[in-house]
Order: structure tokens, then sequence, then C-alpha cells
């Protein structure tokens, strides 16, 4: 990562990155971000259920100036909000003009973007790379330095993956999970003499329709196509339907609480959507009615070490 994103990140995340040994405050229990449309906004689950108009946190494009006022447009169809960094930042992607970002939450300053038409997904790897899936007219998997030029950035590495949609590291096995509209991949990233990624293995879905990629916990993934949703084990490397979830249709997002268990996901309605359901509870209905994903604001231990990645 370069000094100055990497200055900012430690100052927010108290040092957890470069190794100060400092615990992070970031997540915070009953916390979501939600996206959709030009915003990306944190919501606390019970407080929305009386105020559903209520906010923590908001950001959208305008709010970084760091991100040159042309390449704002990127940003208007926002379909990934992930937290990361001890939930000091989060992770952006949007298909729109397409683009990803890494935000800090504390000022919403911009710590990295590059564009990419129909972004669907981001996730860092390690403390120096970048990965972005971009779908439809891009059908790529892209890889990127946080060091150098980190605005406007260029990829590295690019390659092909039809319909790619979702991106998860797995520090324990030290791989890149890779999900298209057909496979999942499983990706060796090396970064000497440059940054590149190889396929170690490959599967076929289950069913046509990958969408959203998720750690469920630390050995599963979640895994949403079309028509349902499925457990991917990453050790044994088998899908089985998901309970609750199996032949639900359109989910946009699936994500589990590591702490609670509970799940929350997004179902289009056919696309877009006003609720963040809730596996085995009620929904929280929320406006506006463009939303397309949810993630609890709280530790990913599948792709980053405790406390804070």
């Amino acid at each position: 990562m370069s000094r100055a994103v990497l200055a900012a990140v430690c100052v927010l995340a108290a040092g957890a990155v470069c190794g100060c040994g400092a615990t992070t405050a970031g997540y915070r229990a009953g916390e979501i971000y939600c996206c959709g449309g030009t915003d990306v906004f944190v919501i606390d689950a019970d407080a929305a259920r009386a105020d559903p108009a209520g906010r923590v946190w908001s950001w959208r494009a305008d709010d970084s100036p760091r991100i040159a006022i042309p390449h704002r447009a990127w940003f208007a169809a926002i379909d990934e909000c992930k937290p990361v960094l001890g939930g000091s930042a989060v992770l952006v992607a949007a298909s729109s003009g397409g683009g990803v970002a890494l935000i800090r939450r504390a000022d919403k300053a911009c710590l990295f973007y590059a564009g990419g038409r129909n972004a669907h997904s981001a996730e860092l790897v390690g403390d120096d790379l970048l990965a972005g899936t971009f779908s439809f007219r891009s059908d790529q998997v892209r890889l990127y330095r946080l060091r150098g030029r980190v605005h406007a950035a260029r990829p590295a590495f690019v390659m092909k993956l039809a319909g790619a949609h979702g991106v998860v590291w797995d520090r324990a096995r030290k791989v890149l999970w890779a999900l298209g509209s057909a496979e999942l991949l499983k990706l060796k990233i090396a970064r000497q003499p440059a940054p590149s990624a190889e396929v170690v293995k490959r599967w076929k879905l289950p069913a046509p329709g990958g969408h959203d990629l998720f750690a469920l916990d630390d050995r599963h993934l979640g895994v949403t196509v079309g028509a349902g949703v499925y457990r991917f084990d990453a050790a044994a490397e088998t899908f089985t339907p998901l309970p609750g979830l199996a032949d639900a249709a359109g989910v946009k997002s699936l994500c589990r609480h590591p702490d609670t268990g509970r799940i929350i996901y997004t179902q289009g309605e056919p696309t877009f959507t006003n609720k963040v359901r809730c596996l085995g509870a009620a929904d929280l209905t929320l406006p506006p009615a463009n939303l397309y994903k949810a993630r609890w604001n709280a530790p990913n231990r599948f792709s980053y070490a405790a406390p804070d990645r």
C-alpha cells in the first residue's frame, strides 16, 4: 500500500494494518451497510424499524474531493458496499459508468479508486493489492496495486471471466475466489515479477446466474444464483443448498453476521428493492426503492485476520 494510503488507514484503524498492535472499534453491532443508486448508507437494524429513514452514516461520490469531478458519474449505480480495515473503511463498486473505490468512513476520503464498466464487487488482497470483478461487457477480474497511482488507478493484471460478479479473499488458503455467471474460480495470486492470478481450479455452478459471493463463516462461502442460494465448502470444495434460501430467486446479496449468525439478504423486485430481508425475522422496509446490496458492519474472518483484517 502506498505510504499515503497506509498512513491514512493506520490513523483510522489504530495501527492494525501496519502492525502497531492496537485494536479497532470500527465494527459496530447491529449496523448494516446498504447501497443502491448514488448512495452508500449505514443503518442501525433495530432503530430502522421505528425510523426507516434514519441514517448512521452515508456517502456519495461528491463527498470525496479526490474523485475527479468527471469520474464521479462512475458511481451513479452502486452495487457493492463491503466494510473492511476493521470497519474503518468501505469498499464500493458501481456498475453505472463503472468503478471501484476504497472510502474511509471517518471523513469520507477516497483512498483509492479506479474505473471499469459494470464493476460488481471488490476485495482487498493483503495490504498491497485490490481485486475487482467487472461483469457483462467487461467480463474481467482485475488486480490493482495499492501503491503508486491510487486515484484513477490502472489495472496491473486483467483476466477474463464471463459475467464476473463476486470476489472474496481466503486468508487461510491464500487464494482468491471469483464468481462468474456460470462458474466459480479458485485463483492463486502472485506478486512477482508483477501482480497476476492463475486458475488453480474451476467449478461449474449448480445453476446459472452467479451473482453474489460472500463469506458465511471461516470455511463456507455463500453463492447466489438466478434461482437459489448455495453454500460452498472451501475445504471440501462442494456445493450444497443453503437452508432457508435454497429456492430464493433473484438474491442480489447475502451476508451472515459472524457472531449472531443472523442472515440478511436483498432480493430483486426484479432488480432493486426497498427491503433488507432477515432470514427467520421480519424484513426491514427502507427508503429508497433502489436498494441493491446489504452487508453487516462486522468482521469477515474468512478474509481478514482479527481484529481488523
